[in-house]
């Protein structure tokens, strides 16, 4: 089942945005790092215009949305994010994270596996949505 498919209705944005919900509250403790979401992500996701496709990293201090129409962020975010949260691990005890692809359009939302070893994340983000 490709990522990519017609959209579906107006409720996907709702139906979607209530699914991550879920995740960003069994996955972030503390409330103060769930605004994040309920502010940003959740503001983004509701009027993003052109940018459908997004790569959404959930850890136990918040999240980050990547649009994938946008591949330097998504380097950017390789560089910046996944780099520096090495130089954490370990020191940081029971840290969490997750790497998902979504598509506000169709109300798609997949796990992405592997994200922290892979060389690309760009292709790898790629390869998941088709």
């Amino acid at each position: 089942m490709s990522i990519f498919k017609a959209p579906l209705t107006l409720n996907a944005v709702d139906a979607l945005i209530t699914r991550m919900r879920k995740i960003v509250s069994t996955m972030i403790p503390k409330e103060k790092f769930r605004k994040d979401f309920e502010i940003n992500d959740r503001y983004t996701l509701q009027h993003c215009e052109g940018a459908g496709v997004f790569a959404w990293y959930v850890y136990d201090c918040g999240t980050h949305l990547i649009p994938l129409n946008n591949i330097e962020e998504v380097r950017s975010f390789q560089r910046e994010w996944l780099d520096g949260m090495k130089q954490i691990e370990g020191k940081k005890p029971g840290m969490v994270d997750a790497l998902y692809v979504l598509n506000v359009w169709t109300g798609d939302f997949r796990r992405v596996y592997d994200f922290r070893s892979c060389g690309d994340l760009s292709d790898r983000l790629l390869k998941s949505v088709s």
